[in-house]
């Protein structure tokens, strides 16, 4: 069995190589799209609808002006029993203006912003203190516009500013050096960079978890402690998962079950391009059952291995895409996620491609070869 499954394996390459590529690629595209659809729902469900909802609490210090406060006050929750190992980064939120000025804790690797031009920060420059901006110029320019119609009125008409990576910015006092633009809501500069804390601002703890209310309870009443805050904005908690899970798992099944079904047509073809050789070996004894397992286990090894190398193309190559399409989601899918979806994968072939099959295993030989 072992080498008749070698040789049939080698036949559907060599036997229309065309239709056998359009197979393969056709597969692939099917199981990019499902994996994509998965991979976006996964995002919503844990990052929800307005960013990291289910893991972020807020707080505005009170009396603390000074960066050296803060962090005394960020290394005393991070000692606490119930912060340790669970807080994914802090976010030190600066109001220039009505304009939000982001600066994590720590480096993302994968930038949580899209930038249009220039480039995100390196992680040498994000640890070094450098004053580098990722800078959205329609939000300056509108923050300059309200500044100069507050100043002129109506007298002179605004001008746009035109902000160049390269380029000068002048934050809170400081020159920064315009590293790139973005079109997200929020300007983004290096943690390290940030000298005081005289302006109007807010501190986010980013947990690794979804929060529930027994952990808001406990955790909300140390992080308001330890920034000597009046109250604190907690996350939002999250209810109906498992739903969310299960609806997502019914979609991605319906998406995959109607993409095999096209790609069934595909598969007869490439069959009724080897029934002469089927033929031949029923003819020589091969009895209906092992005919079967002999194209059932063929489709399956090939199956599976399109999908493996789709999965590892996908992971690598494309699930950047969800950090720009959902706001904290640098990487929507886990290795659970990819074992569920190859979980639909085969029951879709079991269920569309296997009925073809069995037909195809149970005609007569003579009539089959003769065909």
């Amino acid at each position: 069995m072992k080498d008749l499954l070698k040789c049939s394996l080698k036949m559907f390459f060599k036997k229309n190589l065309l239709v056998t590529i359009l197979f393969i690629v056709c597969q692939v595209i099917m199981i990019t799209g499902v994996i994509f659809v998965y991979g976006l729902i996964a995002a919503k469900v844990a990052y929800g609808d307005n960013g990291l909802l289910y893991k972020t609490y807020a707080v505005t210090p009170k009396g603390m002006d000074t960066i050296s406060g803060v962090e005394k006050s960020i290394q005393d929750i991070q000692k606490d029993v119930n912060f340790i190992g669970k807080i994914d980064y802090i976010s030190i939120c600066l109001d220039h203006g009505g304009v939000p000025v982001i600066a994590n804790s720590k480096y993302i690797e994968k930038p949580p912003l899209f930038i249009n031009v220039g480039e995100y920060f390196s992680k040498k420059e994000y640890n070094s203190g450098e004053n580098l901006i990722i800078l959205n110029p329609q939000l300056e320019n509108q923050r300059l516009k309200l500044l100069h119609e507050a100043e002129n009125g109506d007298e002179n008409e605004f001008v746009p500013v035109k902000f160049n990576v390269g380029g000068e910015f002048n934050l809170f006092g400081t020159n920064y050096i315009i590293k790139g633009l973005t079109f997200d809501l929020q300007h983004e500069i290096p943690y390290t960079s940030i000298e005081s804390l005289t302006q109007k601002y807010y501190v986010k703890i980013i947990m690794k978890e979804n929060q529930s209310k027994n952990d808001i309870l406990t955790n909300g009443k140390i992080i308001r402690d330890a920034f000597n805050a009046d109250r604190i904005t907690p996350p939002t908690v999250k209810t109906n998962e498992t739903n969310e899970k299960l609806a997502q798992s019914i979609l991605a099944f319906v998406i995959a079950f109607v993409a095999t079904i096209n790609l069934s047509a595909l598969y007869k073809y490439v069959l009724s391009s080897r029934k002469r050789e089927y033929a031949i070996y029923r003819i020589c004894g091969c009895r209906k059952t092992k005919g079967f397992m002999l194209y059932f286990l063929e489709m399956l090894l090939i199956c599976v291995g399109i999908y493996i190398f789709t999965a590892i193309l996908f992971q690598f190559g494309l699930s950047w895409v969800y950090s720009y399409m959902q706001d904290g989601a640098v990487n929507a899918l886990t290795f659970e996620d990819y074992a569920v979806l190859f979980g639909l994968y085969v029951l879709n072939i079991l269920v569309v491609l296997v009925p073809s099959l069995k037909k195809y295993s149970n005609g007569v030989p003579l009539d089959i070869y003769r065909f």
